[in-house]
């Protein structure tokens, strides 16, 4: 149940609110002025807030595809995601203090929680180490807000899947209304390659953040599509939408994500994850050994007259396959600093959010592109490294951990669980997952509310559908 009943009767503090509306509005009347009005409509949102929380969570989820990036002095924030955000962190608090003993152990004990969290005391330990302290304390503050709202507060919110598929579709409502808007401005360009970027504002940063969250939101539209049997024509146009939107896009890693889904769908079917986790290990391990086997690396530097910016995405390919594309060569430009970086300082790194302030005093010249001057101060464009490059080798390893962790469990609770909406919710889940993974393998986007919000919020539908799992197995053999 939820922690509050919007359909209560009239309590002393409804009485109140009354009385200071009147109060409110008669004083504005009085002075002439708007400002009470103004003030009185900014404690509607409060007393809303108190009166049933929930309401914001939907407001959370409906407006992750629709926020847009803004700078409030030197704070850059996802507006109005992070500020709900922060309203989500201050409610768990509070419930917290007031509800201690209702507190479910149970969920913050279970392996994927704990993970997440003992990944979220490394950060804190790194901070005290770190070459940008500041930097890296926003950087766990801002954590903390996206944990608390994605990972702990869905135990409290949502009890059953009709809550969960009001929130995905709260979340697709929003997302398919900008996608529309995105393709009839687009569509007026000519869906060309080079005015993808500029047709994406205010919704979205660029166009790799644009596929992204179609991308992991696609499999969640496909359990949508067999769940709501009525609307399959309607969904099934949605997902022809979905699908024409990634194309446009123009970015290469959503559609290795798009066609890597079938594969994964096998691999979850047959059993196969662990066999398909340790081939991963063992070709990433030989590529790391011949990457750095006698510098081997240093031999890939490119053709700094030849590395441009292509305006055609058929030139584009042509030119990654010839190690001649520009935001390819960029991204080993920045490899090749991490490398030395890692070098450095590996076991505590640079500390959360100290990639940009150092990377740049060990980059190797000849590997220089005409954007290494990176004015938008973007990362290493690899997750994994970038978290071993800020976190050392222990921060690398963690992540590693819950990322396995999450895909092996995954793999035992499909086979758990009986009900066949839950089991395809399941798969759903993990193949959005497994799309996030492929996207941070040259992209920095975990941090990001598009992406970084599915990544925790999957990881505690997977505990949530794990542990009624487990009361249903008690009760049966009870």
């Amino acid at each position: 149940m939820l922690p509050i009943n919007i359909s209560r009767t009239f309590s002393k503090l409804d009485y109140a609110i009354i009385v200071v509306w009147i109060v409110i509005g008669g004083l504005s009347i009085f002075l002439e002025s708007y400002v009470p009005v103004i003030l009185l409509f900014s404690i509607f949102p409060i007393y809303l807030f108190f009166a049933n929380p929930f309401i914001f969570y939907c407001l959370l989820f409906f407006f992750i595809p629709i926020s847009t990036e803004l700078e409030l002095g030197s704070l850059g924030t996802d507006f109005p995601t992070e500020p709900i955000m922060w309203l989500m962190l201050g409610f768990a608090s509070l419930w917290a203090l007031k509800n201690h003993s209702k507190l479910n152990t149970n969920y913050v004990r279970h392996p994927m929680t704990l993970l997440v969290l003992i990944h979220l005391t490394w950060i804190l330990i790194t901070c005290f180490f770190s070459t940008v302290p500041i930097l890296s304390l926003k950087f766990l503050i801002a954590k903390i807000w996206y944990i608390v709202a994605f990972l702990l507060l869905p135990w409290l919110f949502i009890q059953n899947l009709k809550t969960l598929r009001t929130l995905i579709l709260l979340c697709f409502s929003s997302l398919m209304f900008s996608l529309i808007i995105v393709l009839i401005r687009h569509g007026a360009q000519g869906f060309s390659f080079e005015a993808i970027n500029f047709v994406l504002n205010p919704f979205f940063r660029n166009h790799v953040t644009f596929a992204a969250i179609l991308v992991v939101f696609f499999p969640f539209l496909i359990y949508m599509f067999f769940h709501y049997k009525k609307y399959r024509i309607l969904l099934g146009i949605c997902l022809a939408c979905f699908v024409f939107g990634i194309y446009v896009s123009y970015t290469r890693a959503a559609y290795i994500c798009l066609l890597s889904m079938p594969f994964t769908w096998i691999m979850y079917k047959w059993k196969l994850t662990k066999y398909v986790l340790i081939l991963v290990i063992i070709l990433s391990s030989y590529g790391i050994y011949t990457t750095y086997k006698n510098n081997s690396y240093l031999n890939l530097a490119p053709d700094f007259n030849k590395t441009i910016t292509h305006k055609d995405f058929d030139k584009l390919i042509e030119a990654t396959y010839n190690m001649e594309d520009i935001s390819t060569m960029e991204r080993l430009y920045r490899w090749v600093a991490g490398i030395q970086m890692v070098q450095e300082r590996p076991l505590l790194g640079f500390g959360p959010n100290g990639f940009y302030p150092n990377y740049k005093n060990f980059t190797v010249k000849s590997f220089r592109t005409y954007v290494s001057d990176n004015p938008e101060r973007s990362g290493v464009h690899c997750y994994y490294f970038m978290v071993f490059i800020e976190q050392g080798i222990f921060g690398f390893i963690i992540f590693l951990a819950l990322v396995f962790y999450v895909l092996i469990s995954g793999q035992r609770i499909y086979n758990e669980t009986k009900e066949s909406d839950t089991k395809m919710l399941i798969v759903c889940c993990i193949l959005s997952f497994v799309s996030i993974l492929l996207m941070l393998l040259i992209n920095d986007l975990l941090e990001s509310d598009k992406v970084g919000t599915w990544f925790l919020f999957i990881i505690a539908l997977l505990v949530k559908i794990d542990l009624s799992n487990h009361r249903l197995a008690k009760l049966l053999n009870s």
